[in-house]
């Protein structure tokens, strides 16, 4: 995954909404910057990129949504959504070829050749989400993004010298104060759906929790230096939780589609094709299994070794100089 580059210049004790713009104006020209990478089709790396940073402004924006002029952000926010999708379908079959491609040069030799047919078939997707793409990345259309996003932003470090009868909260807080919120939100978030560990089997309240690692690792990536660099191994710990569910969620895909795929009534769906599906099934059913067991792990010793309290404890400190110390167990 692409790193996220150290935004410059915030004031963790200066004020919210001045922090927040530039945040957000970073975060969208990081995103527009890498175009023309995610364009260039020699290599999956430029849409992977360009795909995570619009996740980590996505991900900003809803950090700082309470602070934020709603109505003018509301559609930039669409839009943004919509560019995101549009990478994620193309990144989507890098990927399951990529991944394809693999299994087959381990697979017994019967099902090899019935491998690389469902290969094919995704190379074939790939090629309409790659031309769906082109619509959104439009250079007018993201300059007209651009100008709306600004504008919108721009109503924000107005809004007090407008006058408003009720002000934006972010007019009265600190940077760090926002920080704070959001990080303890995002952990209340992780937490929450913890539970869905101990229960393996339901695949929705699993994605949830991936999806809440995800953005608290983008909120300790994103505020970390307004306590120096103790919020860096929670990060990693974070890190390496949403790599495994990320992985427990790729399996649950599959066995979803290679499970529809062995059961398709069609009289065009010869023997090789079936027993092909049967056989990967068969093969991300045993990978979940792993990956379940390495989350729950990573997970015990979260809960073991107290970080969330430990977190806690950091970011409510009123020192911006706080520690972090994670206890390891031998």
């Amino acid at each position: 995954m692409a790193k996220s580059k150290q935004i410059p210049a915030i004031d963790c004790d200066g004020p919210a909404q001045t922090g927040i713009t530039l945040v957000l104006n970073w975060r969208f020209e990081e995103m527009c910057k890498l175009r023309s990478r995610a364009l260039d089709w020699s290599t999956p790396d430029g849409v992977h990129d360009m795909r995570v940073a619009s996740r980590r402004l996505r991900g900003a924006l809803k950090d700082f949504m309470p602070y934020l002029p709603k109505r003018r952000v509301a559609g930039c926010q669409e839009q943004i959504r919509t560019i995101a999708k549009a990478l994620g379908r193309v990144r989507d079959y890098d990927v399951e070829i990529m991944t394809l491609e693999e299994i087959a040069g381990k697979a017994p030799a019967e099902f090899s050749s019935g491998i690389l047919r469902f290969v094919e078939s995704r190379q074939v997707a790939r090629e309409e989400a790659r031309a769906k793409v082109l619509l959104p990345l439009a250079p007018d259309l993201l300059e007209q993004l651009r100008i709306r996003f600004s504008a919108a932003l721009e109503g924000l470090s107005s809004q007090k010298r407008k006058g408003a009868k009720q002000k934006q909260p972010a007019a009265t807080l600190t940077y760090r104060q926002v920080a704070r919120a959001v990080i303890i939100n995002r952990l209340e978030d992780i937490g929450r759906f913890s539970e869905s560990l101990y229960h393996p089997l339901k695949v929705k309240p699993l994605h949830e929790m991936r999806i809440s690692a995800k953005t608290l690792r983008y909120a300790l990536e994103l505020f970390g230096h307004c306590w120096g660099p103790s919020l860096s191994s929670v990060a990693k710990k974070v890190a390496e939780l949403q790599s495994s569910l990320g992985k427990l969620h790729d399996c649950d895909v599959w066995i979803k589609g290679f499970g529809n795929a062995a059961t398709h009534q069609v009289p065009a769906v010869d023997s090789e094709y079936r027993a092909t599906a049967v056989w990967l099934l068969g093969h991300f059913l045993k990978l979940r299994s792993k990956h379940v067991g390495k989350a729950l792990a990573q997970w015990s010793d979260w809960e073991a070794d107290e970080v969330s309290a430990q977190l806690r404890q950091t970011i409510l400190s009123e020192s911006s100089a706080a520690s972090l110390t994670i206890h390891t167990r031998v």
